[in-house]
Formats: structure tokens, sequence, C-alpha cells
């Protein structure tokens, strides 16, 4: 396995450099949260335990690396500052408690710190699991080849563009590895990777915007009604334009919508689906953009939910009968898509790493956070708190 900072998504460097820019102080933790609640075996904690702290101790951003952040057009948007500061960042094992529950399934505690470090451990504590879990597995690579073939003959066919999501839950380093150099060579259908350690590698495009703990930090500090609205605002604030895609279903999208006003909606290059039904969000969207005197085909609408390429086709026909812009990002199906010799097909992890509490300043409490997804059983956080914001914002399953 190769060492690296850059072995993360995008928007862990877009949401980290704004944490530092407009809330300094602000402190959070994150959660990890296996939705299976699979039961591991204390050889599989040893295991992962001596595999994440080989990580904090090698990982690092080299002088290369950092060389090449720094040059203006790789990442416009975040300033050389920030990249000075990840130079001497570093992860620290001792601040993350790993241990089984009663029940034998994995938690992870991140540590409780600025929130603009606390949001970098999310990532490397998803793909570890898979990675300490998938060590020893044999793989089919003609068929994996041949997948990916399918996948691009399919994009090409159907004229339709995506790009790579695939690092959290990926089967492996290397395999994401193989589908982003493979991924590299069709940039007519596939527009980037959401990697940068592999955007750097193989020469794609970093893509990425803000996830969904940017709106979480917003309603657990200033409350659930306003979180849309600030979050959409300070995004602007330190971006200016840039990474201009809003994500809609933090506090699902029909809340979003109601702070989408004119002003974001003309401010926001697009927005992205997560959760629901996909043709439901596009009437919504159609409408919502048609209500403001908003042309929809000068929008761009971006879908991630849980896609693959039979889906994807379906989505993209409805878009273009519709004249939209439209575009994909593509994640398990790409990079844990894998089979065995022997034809079984290894299963995915259904894993999630969420900021489960933020506050402001060391004289501030801790406030719980949550999330309310368009997907009915897919809410994440504390109950009593996801009851609280549903009867905040009016909502319902």
């Amino acid at each position: 396995m190769v060492y690296s900072l850059l072995d993360t998504d995008l928007y862990k460097f877009t949401t980290s450099y704004a944490y530092m820019k407009l809330f300094p102080d602000a402190k959070c933790q994150f959660v990890f949260k296996d939705r299976n609640n699979t039961p591991r075996t204390e050889e599989f904690l040893e295991n992962f335990k001596k595999a994440y702290k080989k990580y904090c101790e090698e990982t690092f951003l080299s002088e290369e690396e950092w060389r090449w952040l720094m040059q203006p057009d790789v990442i416009p948007g975040i300033p050389k500052v920030y990249w000075e500061w990840l130079f001497g960042f570093y992860y620290e094992y001792d601040k993350v408690n790993i241990y089984l529950d009663e029940n034998k399934v994995l938690c992870i505690e991140g540590p409780f710190d600025y929130s603009y470090k606390a949001s970098l451990y999310e990532i490397p504590s998803m793909f570890l699991v898979s990675e300490v879990n998938n060590v020893d597995k044999p793989i089919a690579w003609t068929e994996f080849i041949n997948d990916l073939d399918n996948k691009i003959r399919i994009a090409k066919k159907n004229e339709f563009t995506f790009s790579e999501f695939g690092t959290r839950r990926r089967f492996s380093q290397e395999i994401q590895d193989k589908v982003c150099q493979y991924l590299s060579s069709y940039k007519d259908v596939c527009s980037g990777t959401s990697n940068v350690y592999f955007a750097k590698k193989y020469g794609m495009k970093p893509i990425g915007t803000h996830p969904h703990e940017w709106f979480m930090f917003h309603g657990a500090l200033f409350g659930y009604k306003s979180a849309n609205k600030l979050a959409l605002e300070n995004w602007l604030n330190v971006y200016n334009g840039k990474f201009a895609i809003g994500l809609t279903d933090t506090y699902t999208s029909l809340n979003f919508f109601k702070a989408f006003d004119d002003h974001f909606a003309r401010a926001y290059d697009g927005i992205r689906q997560d959760s629901g039904d996909e043709f439901e969000f596009i009437h919504n969207a159609i409408n919502h953009y048609s209500k403001l005197n908003i042309d929809p085909s000068s929008k761009v609408l971006v879908f991630s939910n849980a896609l693959d390429f039979n889906k994807i086709p379906e989505i993209h026909k409805y878009c273009k009968d519709h004249n939209l812009k439209d575009t994909y990002g593509v994640g398990t199906n790409l990079t844990c898509d894998v089979y065995s010799p022997t034809g079984e097909h290894y299963n995915a992890e259904n894993i999630v790493m969420k900021m489960s509490c933020a506050s402001l300043n060391d004289e501030d409490s801790k406030h719980l956070t949550v999330k309310l997804s368009d997907d009915y059983g897919k809410h994440t956080g504390d109950k009593t708190e996801i009851e609280h914001a549903k009867y905040d914002l009016e909502l319902t399953d």
C-alpha cells in the first residue's frame, strides 16, 4: 500500500480549509457506523489496529506532492497557505478509539479535535476496513478489466459522463489504482476522480465540492432551520463560486429547496442528489428553477446515489428528454465490483463515518449532529436528536 495524504477525496481538503478559514476554533468528532452490524473477530480487530497505526505513522505529504499542489492550476480555490499547513500534518493514532462492541461490531471514534484536522480522519478510517478485510482475497483480474471495458462501452453508447467516486468503500487501494489507470484513458466519458492521489498519478481532474458534514456542522451549531442557508452562504464566502455544486439531502431535499432561493440558485452551478428517487428529484429541480425564472438547462444535476451502469442510462435518457445537463458520480460499482477466480462476487462494506458532535470553541458545549436522508431508514445520529431535528423542520418519515 502507498501511504499518501493525497489518498483521500477532494472534498476533505475543501471542507478542511473552509473550517480553517471561517471556524478555526471549532472542534468536532467523527464516528464510524457499520450499517450491517457485521460481527468481527478479535483477529480482525488486532490486524485493523496494526494497519491503522502503520497508516498513521507512515502517511504524510511528500515534497514532490506538495510542489504539485502549490501549482495554481491544480486545485484552484484552495490557497497555498492550506497546502503549507497540510505539509506538516500527520494522523495521531493515540487519539483514535478502536474496539468491538458487545455484539462484536467494529467501532471507531475519531479524535475530538479542531474540525480542520478531525475531518481528515473520515476516509482512511473507512477504506482501511476493506483493506484489512480483503488483504488475502484472490481476484479475477481478467473479468475485472472486462467489466470496466463494458462500463465504458455503456457510457459511450448512451453518451453520458461520469466521475470515479469510489475511495471510501473501495475493495482495496490496488483495485482503485487499476480503475483510475483504466479510466484515465477515456476522458471523453470519465470526467475525473474524487481521489486526489490518483488524480495526480494518472493526470485526471480532481472532482469534489462539499459533503454532508458541512451542513451537519451548521445545523448543530446554528440550528436546523438555518443550516442549509448558512452552509450555502459560507461556502460561497470561502470559495466565491468555485466548487459550486450544492448538496441537497443533509436535511432532506424538500427542506433544501426551501433555502435554495434565487441568490443561491444563480450563484451555484448546480445541485447534487445523493439519496431518494432520482426522477422525483429531477422534477423538483425543474420546478424549483422554473419558479425562480432560471432555465433548468443552464444548471447541472449531479447524481451519486448508489449508481451502477445499468441504472445510469435510464436517468440520463430522462434528463436528456427534459433538456437537462447531467453527470454521475460512481463509487462502489467501480471500486468494489470484484469477483473471485471461482466467480464469487465480494460484497462491499456497508459503512459510513459521520460527524457525531461539534462545538464552536473551547467555551462551547458539544452539540450532537444528525443527517436526515431522503432514503427511509438512513437517518444518521442520535435518535433523540434526529426527532428534535425532524420536529424543528416539520418533517415526517
